[in-house]
């Protein structure tokens, strides 16, 4: 008796591992859409795109999207299945709409300014960006690169397709010269800075 119990409990632990660390991720998204996706209202709503990386489809039963740490299940997918290494965009429009055969839309929008964003099993986060994800601009998306390994922006997004390879990471501040554009007669040394953290500032003349 003893000896069939913990074999069942070491199965069951294995099963709630599988599903926790499952190839579902949020693979790219738009939080600053202007025209590139229109929903059906034809409304530029911002989009969330799953990606589901295995060779089995997955049910998207018990997953939730959320832009709140504290509230991991903010919104309950559909119950749709992802076909292997198959995708499927979510409007992030805050119309909450729950269709099982067409779009859906989340009960939350996304911020240009960066904000948390997660996917998660049951309540526990298993793709997110934190603590936020960078600011974004229009008609640019943003999210993961399997090729690459890497995180960052696409100036050709790909909502429901492979993305496209990562064209940068960040967007540098503005630079600033310690001294003022103008005509001078003699030589002198100028220093430009930027905000930007490990920026390379590379001047030609």
């Amino acid at each position: 008796m003893i000896k069939t119990l913990v074999i069942f409990c070491s199965l069951f632990f294995s099963i709630q591992i599988e599903k926790l660390y499952s190839d579902l991720i949020i693979s790219e998204f738009m939080a600053n859409n202007d025209g590139n996706l229109l929903d059906e209202d034809n409304e530029p709503s911002d989009w969330i795109e799953l990606s589901n990386r295995s060779n089995t489809p997955l049910s998207l039963d018990e997953y939730f999207l959320t832009d709140d740490e504290d509230e991991p299940k903010k919104w309950k997918l559909p119950n749709r299945v992802i076909p292997p290494n198959g995708y499927i965009v979510f409007f992030a429009s805050g119309k909450n709409r729950v269709n099982d055969q067409s779009e859906s839309h989340t009960n939350f929008s996304l911020s240009a300014n960066g904000e948390y964003l997660a996917l998660t099993f049951d309540g526990s986060p298993i793709s997110e960006f934190s603590q936020n994800y960078p600011d974004q601009y229009k008609n640019i998306s943003y999210g993961f690169n399997d090729t690459q390994k890497v995180e960052g922006y696409f100036s050709e997004p790909t909502p429901g397709k492979q993305n496209s390879l990562v064209r940068y990471t960040g967007k540098v501040a503005d630079t600033r010269f310690d001294i003022d554009r103008g005509f001078y007669n003699d030589p002198f040394n100028v220093t430009i800075t930027t905000k930007t953290k490990g920026a390379t500032i590379i001047y030609t003349t």
